[in-house]
């Protein structure tokens, strides 16, 4: 039997009665449905990934527990696990009535501020600190740095099996990794000597962790937000970075000022502006690191060229302009 039949079985004998099933999306991530029950109620099922030797992240727990701490700070607008199987890796949540936004109007900035303002209150600070880390959270300048270096090798090393893969490869080497090395080299030294990186641990705050547009829903009372498999603590300069810079839909400069006054307004109880330098510092990072997450289909050789060509353009307009203001 396989793990959606399972699920199904398990969730039939809770008196679910789904009687139909849609898949919405599936393949690297986890795998998502729409079931809808006898009775016309609409849930979404999601199957995780399970836990392997390369990758142990528990998604399914993850989520879990990111959810639980986001109805402890009594947030409305994302999903909530009505049943869940941690050892078989399945969730089911409540149905959320809208559409993916294509681009992000002034109020849905503010929606997302919100957000993120709200599960950092003082508040929950005492449940805050006891989520475990965000995937890859950025701990210090030195562990970003090597994790990206990770992320690059990972790249130059894989196998070359298709002329798009050595197109890559060659254009990685000659463009990202120099710019990786000059950037570590200016960057490095504020690691020891700035009190703004040294002190970044006090900082930590709930993050979403995978916050872009690809996981926002347009409804009826605003932005909801989903998907937290790899939610955790992490430091507010890697969110902000992640959000302003990704490639599904970067923020424009008014977009991005309009989030950051509103961050720096409603959590100025929380944090000073420690973590606003170190956005400074990383924003180029993370660019970098967001090219080498658009060039990862290199690994498994199915790299299209059109990915390599959207890289490419993300990474002059984009990485270099930051870097040029580094």
């Amino acid at each position: 039997m396989s793990r959606l039949a399972k699920a199904l079985d398990e969730l039939n004998t809770k008196a679910y009665a789904l009687e139909s099933i849609k898949q919405l999306s599936g393949g690297i991530n986890s795998a998502v449905y729409q079931t809808k029950s006898s009775h016309g109620v609409n849930y979404i099922l999601k199957l995780y990934p399970r836990p392997t030797r390369n990758d142990p992240r528990d998604r399914c727990l993850t989520e879990k527990n990111f959810l639980s701490y986001l109805q402890s700070c009594h947030i409305k607008n994302t999903s909530s696990i009505l049943e869940s199987n941690v050892s078989t890796g399945w969730s089911l949540m409540s149905w959320i009535e809208g559409e993916k936004p294509t681009s992000l109007e002034e109020d849905d900035i503010q929606d997302i501020a919100n957000f993120i303002i709200r599960i950092n209150k003082k508040t929950t600070k005492t449940k805050r600190l006891k989520l475990q880390p965000a995937s890859e959270a950025c701990e210090s300048l030195t562990s970003l740095i090597s994790n990206i270096n990770q992320r690059l090798k990972r790249i130059e090393s894989a196998e070359i099996k298709s002329d798009i893969s050595r197109e890559a490869i060659c254009w990685v080497s000659e463009n990202i990794r120099p710019m990786l090395v000059d950037l570590t080299q200016s960057l490095k030294p504020k690691a020891n000597k700035c009190r703004y990186w040294k002190d970044m641990r006090e900082d930590a705050i709930a993050s979403p962790s995978d916050i872009g547009i690809h996981n926002m829903m347009r409804t009826n009372e605003g932005l909801f937000f989903i998907d937290f498999e790899y939610a955790g603590r992490d430091d507010l300069s890697k969110l902000t970075a992640d959000l302003i810079l990704h490639p599904e839909y970067c923020l424009s400069d008014m977009q991005e000022k309009a989030f950051l006054e509103q961050i720096k307004l409603y959590m100025s109880d929380e944090l000073d502006n420690s973590w606003f330098y170190r956005l400074k510092d990383i924003k180029p990072l993370i660019s970098i690191k967001w090219c080498l997450i658009m060039l990862n289909q290199i690994i498994n050789n199915t790299l299209a060229k059109e990915q390599l060509e959207k890289t490419m353009e993300y990474f002059y307009q984009k990485t270099c302009v930051l870097k040029l203001k580094t």
